[in-house]
């Protein structure tokens, strides 16, 4: 294969897991289908140009914690398929990561940061983030990020989710 063809193949793959809610619900659905094909299918994710052994280190951590869960007696619930749940549950969690589309289609945090120190007011989504590339789609209106990369004087917002 060729660079443009492998290129193409890695958009594809990234596109064929991409879903309306932003970047949390479709790691975590690559996450839940590589639970699902792992054994039956061993190249499931090489076919879809995932790294297996990130996957399971993932599935050995989500070990980890349901057996601290179990050891201090607490429940281990699922969202199951309710995304509004998940979504919820992300901004409780990344609350002081929310923020707000201008109208200029860039981002500003919610909660109040002094702008004069800051080395970055304004945020751009990240390419890479399935929220700046959801064809057919208004922009969101608000977001919460796991992660913020600033390069010069531009900053970019990663892992983001409705």
């Amino acid at each position: 294969e060729t660079a443009a063809q492998n290129k193409e193949r890695l958009q594809n793959c990234k596109e064929s897991f991409a879903v309306y809610e932003g970047d949390l619900v479709s790691l975590l659905n690559i996450y839940r289908q590589y639970e699902v094909y792992r054994e039956q299918d061993t190249d499931w994710a090489k076919r879809h140009l995932l790294n297996a052994k990130l996957l399971d280190r993932a599935m050995k951590v989500k070990q980890q914690l349901g057996m601290y869960l179990s050891k201090f007696s607490l429940p281990e619930e699922s969202c199951g398929s309710e995304v509004a749940r998940l979504q919820r549950l992300a901004c409780a969690s990344l609350f002081l990561n929310a923020a707000r589309r201008l109208p200029n289609g860039s981002y500003r945090l919610c909660r109040a940061i002094d702008e004069a120190r800051a080395p970055h007011a304004r945020f751009q989504l990240h390419y890479d983030s399935v929220l700046a590339k959801v064809a057919g789609h208004a922009s969101a209106d608000f977001v919460v990020f796991a992660e913020a990369q600033g390069t010069g004087d531009q900053a970019m917002l990663l892992h983001n989710t409705r």
